[in-house]
């Protein structure tokens, strides 16, 4: 074989490589960003975002056990988006307390990163404050891949802004949350997965149960309609 023709095949070879490196990393990029945690994924629904589950990220010393570590609270605190764009998720949080619906506005501006998954969330209900008062931040930590139907958040209080838990004043004030679209079609209990996440998050014993079948039919759906609720 001549010096021309062993020149041809390594071309070959170097141009073979390079495509091929070329075509894995798109798939790499395509694949890593479908599957990595994104706050605009999450929020970009017209269904109610009911939070599941809520815990103090650190242990409390609390003294219980088994199902007394379950807090049923049932407020039926869920999140709606109003309208939203890549830098804010302005969206009202709704409670159930005594009887009655009572309802904030607040607005989400998403923290510096692509795709977010940090949300600095602001109270906007009554006179706006100048400057807006921060009130949490929220930080994503998982989401169902391509549903994004159950996620789970740090949420916690940081003026930095940036979620920030290698502060200790901020890891202290931590809480990890479950959030899920719509209602549950498992009655109570989250995805796997999603429960997985969760339980890595908190170290805490006890665990507040804000969801509860019977208050979530009463708030509509993305189509105006109520759920029925089955007794």
């Amino acid at each position: 074989m001549d010096l021309f023709a062993t020149k041809f095949i390594d071309w070959m070879l170097l141009v073979f490589l390079v495509i091929l490196r070329s075509n894995y990393g798109a798939f790499y990029v395509s694949t890593s960003t479908d599957q990595s945690p994104n706050f605009l994924k999450v929020l970009n629904t017209s269904r109610p975002l009911f939070l599941l589950l809520w815990a103090p990220k650190v242990s409390t010393n609390e003294n219980c056990k088994g199902y007394d570590c379950m807090k049923q609270t049932e407020t039926c605190e869920h999140m709606r988006r109003q309208n939203m764009d890549r830098y804010e998720y302005n969206h009202t949080v709704s409670k159930y307390k005594e009887k009655t619906w009572l309802n904030d506005t607040l607005m989400g501006r998403f923290y510096l990163g692509e795709p977010p998954v940090i949300m600095n969330v602001y109270n906007i209900s009554g006179p706006i404050p100048v400057p807006f008062v921060h009130s949490y931040c929220m930080k994503l930590i998982y989401s169902e891949p391509q549903t994004h139907n159950c996620s789970v958040v740090i949420i916690a209080e940081d003026p930095s802004l940036k979620c920030d838990e290698t502060k200790a004043e901020v890891h202290k004030s931590s809480k990890c949350a479950i959030y899920a679209r719509g209602r549950l079609p498992q009655g109570v209990y989250a995805p796997p997965e999603c429960q997985k996440a969760f339980n890595n998050c908190t170290h805490s014993k006890v665990i507040y149960m804000p969801y509860s079948p019977r208050c979530a039919a009463q708030v509509p759906d993305e189509n105006g309609e109520s759920y029925r609720y089955s007794y």
